[in-house]
């Protein structure tokens, strides 16, 4: 089947914008989920620093150098530091499955609430894994090259938005990148872009991030519908196909209703065109059946011999009055045989 008009995957920056209304619509739900977030990653910070202090700290001092500076600044011992890495893991991955659900329940059209922001424990091992994944490959594209990081974010930008959803998280890194990798450099420049709002949004005290950082997963639910295609979700936006061109049928959808006859060829209108179906009244070049009436153009005219009839002639007999008998006489015809 023909797909001339299927509408093209592309990295849209208008998520930002569908991302803000999405999150006006839902403020309280996003704020308090942050706020529970902030304050949970806080207790882990100051209570490991309280129990497994680092002995060796000393404040920076001038002139110290760069190592130096990194033994001694830390007021967590390194076991400290491991553990807190491991439980910040833990942690996050509910809370990002709880962002992203609460993101895809939202892009999906279906009304949210409060009650809604802590709903992503059954994605919560999928999650695990999708963030330590997506961690690795990120350092790893860092260490290629400069943009490498923002390369992986940007082919993985619906990745955890689809393990949010339900879909594992190996198949969803797969489809991710399936889905990203022909706009790779857009997604990459759109990642910077954000990571540019972001810290923008943080000047004002941290207060723009309460907006910013639930719009982040806004926008990676947007792209797995955009660019994945996300199961009971319609497209936020409608393509634009331009105008039908001359001779092409079906017309693109949304097109609309055909011009009247007169105005672009190859549409369908009342009138015709040379050439379309059904022809108007009074009859086109080539077209059938012709028009009830009188003479008409490619019809001949009554009174004439009838389509798929023999003209007549004076004193010949028509065949059906001689089939069975003899023809009449022919006078060309050779008397005696051969």
């Amino acid at each position: 089947m023909g797909g001339g008009y299927a509408a093209p995957r592309r990295v849209n920056y208008g998520w930002i914008g569908e991302s803000w209304q999405l999150f006006t619509q839902a403020a309280g739900a996003w704020i308090l989920l942050l706020l529970a977030n902030v304050v949970v990653s806080l207790i882990i910070s100051f209570g490991l620093q309280a129990m497994f202090p680092n002995t060796n700290y000393t404040p920076p001092t001038p002139g110290a150098s760069p190592w130096q500076v990194m033994a001694t600044s830390q007021k967590m011992s390194s076991l400290g530091q491991f553990l807190s890495y491991v439980i910040s893991w833990l942690t996050g991955g509910f809370f990002a499955a709880c962002f992203y659900g609460l993101a895809v329940k939202q892009v999906r059209g279906q009304a949210v609430g409060v009650g809604d922001a802590f709903g992503g424990g059954p994605y919560y091992g999928q999650m695990l894994l999708a963030t330590l994944v997506l961690g690795l490959l990120a350092g790893g594209g860092a260490l290629v090259f400069c943009l490498g990081f923002f390369v992986v974010l940007g082919l993985m930008l619906p990745m955890q938005a689809m393990v949010a959803d339900g879909v594992p998280a190996m198949e969803a890194i797969s489809r991710s990148f399936e889905a990203m990798k022909a706009d790779w450099l857009s997604a990459a420049l759109f990642y910077i872009v954000m990571f540019l709002l972001i810290l923008v949004s943080a000047i004002p005290c941290g207060l723009g991030l309460l907006a910013t950082a639930p719009m982040t997963y806004l926008i990676a639910a947007l792209a797995y519908r955009d660019m994945v295609g996300m199961p009971g979700a319609n497209s936020g936006f409608t393509p634009n196909y331009g105008a039908p061109q001359p001779g092409v049928w079906p017309p693109p959808p949304g097109a609309g209703n055909a011009p009247p006859y007169g105005g672009q060829p190859g549409n369908y209108p009342q009138g015709g065109q040379p050439g379309a179906w059904p022809p108007p009244q009074g009859g086109q070049p080539g077209a059938w059946p012709p028009p009830q009436g009188g003479p008409q153009f490619g019809q001949p005219p009554q009174g004439g011999p009838q389509f798929g009839q023999p003209p007549s002639s004076p004193g010949a007999q028509p065949p059906g009055q001689w089939l069975g008998g003899s023809p009449p006489d022919d006078p060309n015809r050779p008397q005696g045989g051969a």
